[in-house]
């Protein structure tokens, strides 16, 4: 049986990436932010793990979603690893494309160069169902100024990246 999922999608994951880089400030965002967000973007019903901070303005009841037992994961971190040969892709595709720009990657951040790509998908797609609005408005909000390591950093508050090592 053939099961076809957005989350291993490197163009939905390039559209997922260009969705974010809209919505921050200046373009711009950290990679392993940016991978947080897909992530979570790609499966909106986890978001309810998420360990948020007081007055940010969302609850877990924002992010509340009926699932199937088709849509339950079992292990975050293992799907997490599985798609970041995805996201690098994806990241790696919209820089030859000229959509972000190559310099800054090897940095960790993604830059948008230009909008002409998003442009023609917010005219082509319009609006996004309303939960991952939320999630979009929680990673281009509160959470794009939150550390992102540190016991109550980005890394810790999702539980999909280890942050004890971290500098």
């Amino acid at each position: 049986m053939l099961v076809y999922n957005s989350a291993f999608d490197i163009y939905h994951c390039m559209f997922r990436i260009i969705l974010l880089l809209n919505a921050c400030p200046q373009n711009k965002i950290e990679y392993e932010r940016a991978r947080i967000f897909d992530y979570f973007f790609a499966f909106p019903q986890r978001a309810q793990e998420i360990k948020l901070q007081r007055g940010c303005g969302f609850t877990k009841k924002t992010f509340k979603l009926e699932t199937t037992h088709y849509q339950e994961i079992q292990d975050d971190k293992q799907i997490f690893f599985e798609m970041s040969k995805i996201f690098e892709g994806a990241v790696r595709c919209l820089a030859a494309y000229g959509e972000i720009e190559p310099t800054k990657l090897s940095v960790g951040t993604i830059v948008q160069k230009n909008n002409s790509l998003s442009e023609k998908i917010n005219a082509h797609f319009g609006e996004i169902d309303p939960l991952r609005q939320s999630i979009l408005e929680l990673f281009s909000g509160p959470f794009y100024n939150l550390e992102l390591t540190g016991a109550n950093g980005l890394k810790a508050r999702s539980g999909l990246m280890e942050f004890r090592y971290d500098l």
